[in-house]
């Protein structure tokens, strides 16, 4: 078993027309993984966080995105070196998401899916730093002002945490040290 909880930022690359309309404060949230180790080269993974997004919007009041994504993935090794791995992987499932605008709330659930690259760094013992760069494709109304409009709730999302293996060296699953 593996448990990761990372601190994820979500990136946007849109171009804002003026400052007011972009993020702010930025978008915070957490992710924790809890998966299983098949071998060195394979893990299977639930994942479940919270994400919360705030949009500056001048005409009609801000709008706050609330996501509660829960997913099935995958990742598989591309490089190994001595103590890291570069890994690449998917996943898919579910996002619970709810929009706040002017004091009236919007929800709007959508299926989600994401590719991510990763890379993970053996600090010593059952512990491991990941650093994970991936896209997630969700889209919701969760505008109740604009109920025609999609918002993408995915996007980019740069994470950075902790991994804690719970095996012991004998058992299968547990990284090797090479």
């Amino acid at each position: 078993m593996q448990i990761v909880i990372s601190d994820p930022r979500r990136v946007s690359y849109r171009r804002c027309a003026l400052p007011s309309s972009c993020f702010w404060p930025p978008p915070l949230g957490f992710l924790a993984s809890f998966g299983y180790q098949y071998d060195d080269e394979l893990h299977f993974k639930i994942e479940i966080g919270y994400m919360l997004d705030n949009y500056r919007i001048p005409v009609g009041g801000d709008l706050t995105v609330k996501s509660i994504p829960i997913l099935l993935a995958l990742d598989t090794a591309l490089w190994r070196g001595e103590r890291f791995t570069l890994y690449g992987g998917g996943g898919i499932g579910y996002s619970l998401n709810a929009g706040t605008r002017n004091g009236t709330n919007n929800e709007a659930n959508s299926t989600a899916g994401y590719l991510a690259l990763g890379l993970r760094w053996q600090l010593g013992g059952p512990v491991a730093a990941v650093l994970e760069e991936r896209y997630t494709i969700a889209s919701a109304q969760v505008d109740a002002g604009n109920s025609t409009r999609t918002l993408n709730v995915g996007g980019n999302l740069i994470s950075l945490g902790l991994m804690f293996h719970f095996f012991q060296p004998e058992e299968k699953g547990h990284p090797t040290d090479r």
